[in-house]
């Protein structure tokens, strides 16, 4: 019984949707290419995930804001985990700082990234997943699994790969709290474009199309922000309100 729900669940409410609307974006682009397609795909899903985005970056903002308290706490009790704990609850509390939208952008971002895996691994290969396409794509029998024409979204690509961990340096390069990397921020910097390289080299380029997308989506937001706050609002109450907005 338990099997058959998480079945349901994985495959039917979550694989299927994700692998049909992939090969709508491949259908309906202009010149049908599968990377397009994926490009497209991880845009609609960041749209779709963008009030959690939004929710989760303000987090990230306080938490960095937070940063010499939490060190005081832990300096505080360092013997003593639990009062260390209730510390840490009771600081978080009272500046409402939460976890669910880290967490559910970051669970849906994991599940992306594994259903994207499962399309590319084995879904678009011949006779692959062809039988999980909604009835209005019956008709469709061929595939192509091409970006531009260049190479093959089914297997590892070093350019895709580097590229990928060089917009992952990129982006943690730029999160700064009054032009100070906060020491998470130093550790992302050097460990998390090393990381994606290395999953990124392992896996079909796809993969890295879509975390490459997916960190162009980020730093386009964050650009937004930057120049309507900076240069588009005049108003200095207007602007001094909207930055606190999208940190509060």
């Amino acid at each position: 019984m338990i099997e058959t729900i998480l079945y349901f669940v994985w495959h039917t409410l979550l694989y299927q949707p994700i692998y049909n609307a992939l090969i709508f974006f491949y259908l309906y682009n202009p010149i049908r290419d599968m990377g397009v397609a994926v490009i497209l795909l991880t845009i609609f899903m960041r749209i779709v995930l963008l009030p959690f985005s939004i929710r989760a970056a303000r987090s990230e903002y306080r938490l960095a804001q937070l940063e010499p308290l939490f060190a005081e706490i832990h300096k505080r009790y360092k013997y003593n985990v639990e009062k260390q704990r209730e510390a840490t609850r009771a600081l978080l509390k009272k500046h409402k700082i939460g976890i669910f939208s880290n967490l559910v952008s970051l669970f849906f971002q994991i599940l992306v990234f594994l259903i994207l895996y499962r399309v590319f691994s084995s879904g678009l290969q011949p006779y692959g997943d062809e039988n999980i396409l909604y009835p209005f794509f019956h008709h469709v029998k061929v595939v192509g699994t091409n970006f531009f024409g260049s190479f093959s979204l089914l297997i590892p690509y070093l350019p895709a790969s580097l590229c990928a961990a060089g917009l992952t340096l990129l982006l943690q390069g730029t999160r700064k709290v009054q032009g100070h990397l906060t020491s998470v921020d130093r550790a992302a910097l050097i460990f998390f474009p090393i990381g994606i390289f290395l999953a990124t080299i392992a896996l079909p380029s796809g993969k890295a199309i879509f975390l490459c997308t997916s960190m162009l989506f980020t730093l386009w937001i964050r650009l937004v922000k930057v120049v309507v706050v900076r240069y588009v609002i005049k108003d200095k109450e207007l602007k001094e309100g909207l930055d606190q907005l999208w940190k509060s």
